[in-house]
């Protein structure tokens, strides 16, 4: 499943079954990361057009954000 940092500083939200991965690719022209609870998960600084992956072997609800943009907010839901 793939997630995209929408244009407007924006998020989209991602539902995967457990075990599935969610990839978040940049396609903003500034830079954004993702950090996820307690830094369960967290990707170097991502530049436009590049991508990071995080598996979720646990269900749940997983909110996460930009650090940059601390007002970048998400969630994945695991089932």
């Amino acid at each position: 499943y793939t997630t995209l940092f929408r244009s407007g500083f924006a998020f989209g939200p991602a539902t995967v079954g457990r075990g599935g991965s969610v990839t978040w690719v940049n396609r903003d022209p500034v830079q954004h990361d993702v950090i996820g609870p307690e830094g369960t998960f967290r990707s170097v600084i991502l530049d436009e057009g590049k991508s990071f992956t995080a598996r979720f072997d646990t269900a749940g609800t997983f909110s996460y954000y930009c650090s940059i943009h601390p007002f970048m907010t998400g969630v994945v839901t695991v089932r």
